[in-house]
This record gives C-alpha cells, sequence and structure tokens, in this order.
C-alpha cells in the first residue's frame, strides 16, 4: 500500500513502468522539477553517478543525457550530463515513506535536493538542455553497474512538470501527502440542519 491508495514496488531484478509518452521535453529542457515517494531499505554503490542505479535516466555515452533520482549509498539526486551528481546529504534507506524532490536550471545548471518538504542539499550540474536520452521506463538505468541498473523499493505520487517548483510548494505536497492532521486542521462536525445561503450564478 502506497501513501495514497496504492504504490507501485519495484524488485531490483526486473520491475519497470514504460510510460505512453516521453517526458525528455519536460525534464530535459528549460526547467524542471520531478518528485516522488519513496520506500526502501537497499543500499547500493554504484560506482560511477552514470552506472548507478536510478529510477528515471539513461546512459548514452555523451553529453546530452539526464538522470533523475540517482540511488547511491543511500542517497538520492540528480544528474545533468557529464556534470556533477548532486545527492542529497542524508540518507533515505530506512524503510520508512520519504517524499523527494529534484529541480534543475538548464541555463544556471543549478540542482535543488529537497527530502520531506526541506532542502537537503544542493549545487550545480551540467548546463543547457539534455534531450538525448529518451526518458520512458521508470524503474531502472539501463548502464546501472548493479541488478542491471534496477532501483528496489515502493514508489508512489511520482511527478514530473517543467519549471522549477518553489520550495514552499514542495513543503505544502510534502505536508498533505504524508501530515494531513497538521496540514489541515479542522474542529468538530456540526449537526445535520442546513446553514447559510446557496447561491447560483448562470
Amino acid at each position: 500500500n502506497g501513501i495514497i491508495t496504492k504504490a507501485r514496488y519495484f524488485n531490483g531484478t526486473n520491475n519497470t513502468i514504460t510510460l505512453a509518452n516521453n517526458l525528455t521535453p519536460v525534464l530535459g529542457t528549460g526547467e524542471a522539477s520531478f518528485s516522488f515517494l519513496i520506500r526502501t531499505d537497499t543500499t547500493i554503490d554504484g560506482g560511477q553517478s552514470y552506472n548507478c542505479n536510478a529510477f528515471f535516466g539513461d546512459e548514452i555515452g555523451g553529453n546530452s543525457d539526464s538522470f533523475w533520482g540517482v540511488l547511491d549509498v543511500g542517497k538520492v539526486g540528480m544528474k545533468a550530463g557529464d556534470g556533477a551528481a548532486i545527492m542529497s546529504n542524508s540518507t533515505i534507506t530506512n524503510n520508512n515513506w520519504r517524499f523527494v524532490a529534484l529541480t534543475r536550471d538548464a541555463n544556471s545548471g543549478f540542482v535543488q535536493v529537497f527530502v520531506d518538504g526541506t532542502l537537503n542539499s544542493y549545487g550545480w550540474s551540467d548546463t543547457g538542455s539534455k534531450t538525448g536520452n529518451i526518458l520512458r521506463v521508470l524503474g531502472r538505468n539501463p548502464d546501472g553497474a548493479t541488478n542491471g541498473g534496477h532501483v528496489v523499493g515502493s514508489f508512489d505520487e511520482v511527478r514530473a512538470m517543467a519549471g522549477v517548483s518553489p520550495s514552499n510548494w514542495i513543503w505544502a505536497c510534502w505536508m498533505n501527502q504524508m501530515s494531513n492532521s497538521v496540514f489541515c486542521t479542522y474542529g468538530s462536525g456540526m449537526d445535520a440542519v442546513p446553514r447559510g445561503s446557496v447561491i447560483a450564478v448562470k
């Protein structure tokens, strides 16, 4: 079970999801954000970042690819082209649901890694559009050095968006999905007697 209805479990061997559309135009150009809920306790050392297991990405042997949800030694991050992989400072492999949001500005190469609604790390990866690889398969980096690049864990509420999501939006997403009783408070229920006015506008 996921946080919101059902999640998808990836077994680290042969589970992937092939999307109907290529998301490279969304995540590979301009400003982009990618977020998901993850629950895993598997820690893998993938070596070079382009050989790491990744939730979304594909090494094409050039500078025009991107990797979203790179998982390495218990940390999570993002890598663009031949630039540095920007990884979280803290690990996420405690087998609890964790909310991860990654943002990238293609013009500056600036990448942010949010964990559980707050900024966890940031840095600069490669600049420019990264449209060489086709982002259609969730759950695997085909060039991963371990387990064929397959990830292990449960994923829920995966979102890819054009634009850099602001920090308050990312926080609100985390609170809405994980801490409803804190994020949205309400008083006791009223009786069944209708009150107030109803206005219909045609």
